[in-house]
């Protein structure tokens, strides 16, 4: 039995590319080795299904999987790359020491 999907639309499944889990109150998908980790979600080479993706919030990125808040965390840090290398004319130290 072969699954159709509207015309334009991809399947959003996809296979984990390691093991996950479910916290113990089956809220979110943790890793594994997540001390919140209560229940297996999916193996390595394991089926997650376009219900699980949405229901979670997961994504797909670099044939890896994408949970939450790791994507808000690689955000995160992303924003910290553009500031760190952004205004050069502030001065690291205030105008009213010297230089030792």
């Amino acid at each position: 039995m072969a699954i159709e999907f509207e015309k334009g639309k991809k399947p959003m499944a996809f296979k984990s590319d390691r093991r996950l889990c479910l916290t113990r109150d089956k809220s979110r998908v943790v890793e594994a080795d997540d001390k919140r980790s209560g229940f297996i979600f999916a193996t390595p080479g394991s089926e997650i299904t376009d219900a699980e993706v949405s229901a979670y919030g997961l994504t797909y990125l670099d044939g890896k999987v994408v949970l939450p808040q790791a994507e808000k965390a690689l955000k995160k840090g992303e924003d910290k790359a553009l500031k760190r290398g952004g205004d050069k004319t502030a001065s690291a130290r205030p105008p009213d020491r010297e230089k030792r």
